[in-house]
């Protein structure tokens, strides 16, 4: 079971970790945790990046520009 939270503490419940990875996907923002010498080139999060990210972390949080450090959402894993 995975849970997302948004800025607004508003909460949505996925079942699968496959489908919290697409709808997230679709956002096209990217992790919080992007290089400073990385930040030029760096492209939004897809659903496999995601789902790697899950499988190794309980929490990814998920930004709306590159080096941004404020998330726009927040992935947990129960």
């Amino acid at each position: 079971m995975y849970t997302v939270v948004d800025e607004g503490y508003n909460v949505d419940l996925y079942r699968s970790l496959k489908a919290v990875a697409e709808a997230m996907a679709e956002t096209k923002l990217y992790f919080d945790d992007i290089d400073e010498e990385e930040i030029e080139r760096a492209e939004p999060a897809t659903a496999k990046q995601i789902a790697k990210a899950l499988r190794k972390e309980p929490i990814v949080r998920l930004v709306e520009e590159p080096g941004d450090r404020d998330w726009k959402y927040r992935i947990e894993k129960h």
